[in-house]
């Protein structure tokens, strides 16, 4: 469901989302002995597709934050 919702342009999972209610169910439930080798790859990878995101938007966000400073403290 995880990765329908990610991979989903109408239900875009966003980065707040991923990282305070996704991330952390993912992360606790990859460890569990109950997983075969595919299906831990699976969630590895959706884990690892999110915090890209995450990373990105929050820089992107971040940087513009600096720029908009530096305008003010040009301007």
């Amino acid at each position: 469901i995880f990765k329908i919702c990610f991979a989903s342009k109408k239900l875009e999972l966003t980065k707040e989302t991923c990282a305070k209610y996704c991330l952390p169910f993912l992360i606790s439930n990859c460890i569990e002995s109950s997983l075969n080798g595919r299906q831990f790859d699976s969630f590895m990878s959706l884990i690892k597709d999110m915090l890209h995101r995450v990373e990105t938007e929050q820089r992107q966000r971040l940087q513009q934050f600096a720029d908009s400073d530096e305008k003010i403290d040009s301007g």
